[in-house]
């Protein structure tokens, strides 16, 4: 696939402290960074404007799924993304290391429809670890492929992978991971994992008991739009 270029997309809500840099350093691999704001209720948007991105802000909180489907419904109405772009989700919390963009650029480039980054989860408690190797488990017996970090917010999608979360997912919440996991593998799409080192836990955040078992229930569902469309 020849992508011609490739597009940030920077989900964000209250998350003040940290969107100047991840901001900052995105901007060093891509001339498209979009922040879409998730109805912050501090100065987020007001950082990531005078920061140089390209903000687009909900007027109420609707959720990370929600917000993700917008993005890329925005991106793509207002010829943004192309057949033959590429778009990237990174988290605006700085958990991850933004210079890992252009191996999810290669990715897409070599032909990948979804590139996934890999988290080393080793300075994570170990209830959070084991919960993500309960996701793992189920997120690839419903999509068919081996998932080896389900979670992950890092993530890019080719133009076609993009137009499938519009059509199949429907959670509202960070169940769009799981559902994502679900449409790449029953829709036969590329799947390609980068392995980062640099991801940190943040206390308080990631997924909790109730909030797997919700992410759970949106695979399935995911699933079952897929398989009856085919009858």
């Amino acid at each position: 696939m020849e992508t011609e270029k490739i597009v940030i997309g920077i989900p964000a809500k209250n998350e003040e402290k940290t969107i100047g840099k991840v901001i900052k350093d995105a901007k060093k691999y891509s001339d498209w960074v979009y922040v879409f704001d998730d109805g912050s209720s501090d100065k987020t948007k007001w950082i990531a404007i005078r920061s140089g991105a390209n903000v687009v802000s909900n007027p109420i909180n609707l959720g990370k799924g929600a917000t993700v489907r917008f993005a890329i419904r925005y991106l793509i109405d207002n010829k943004i993304l192309g057949i033959n772009d590429a778009v990237c989700f990174i988290d605006a919390d700085g958990q991850c290391d933004v210079s890992y963009i252009p191996l999810f650029f290669d990715g897409i480039r070599k032909g990948c429809d979804m590139v996934v980054a890999k988290r080393w989860l080793g300075k994570y408690p170990a209830h959070k670890r084991f919960g993500n190797w309960v996701l793992n488990k189920f997120s690839s017996l419903l999509s068919g492929l081996n998932i080896k970090d389900s979670e992950s917010g890092y993530r890019a999608f080719s133009y076609m992978m993009a137009l499938d979360i519009l059509r199949y997912s429907s959670s509202k919440s960070y169940g769009i991971e799981f559902e994502c996991n679900v449409i790449c593998g029953r829709k036969k799409h590329r799947l390609a994992y980068i392995p980062i080192l640099e991801s940190t836990y943040i206390s308080g955040k990631g997924t909790k008991i109730w909030d797997g078992i919700k992410n759970i229930l949106s695979g399935i569902i995911c699933l079952t739009k897929i398989i009856l469309e085919r009858k």
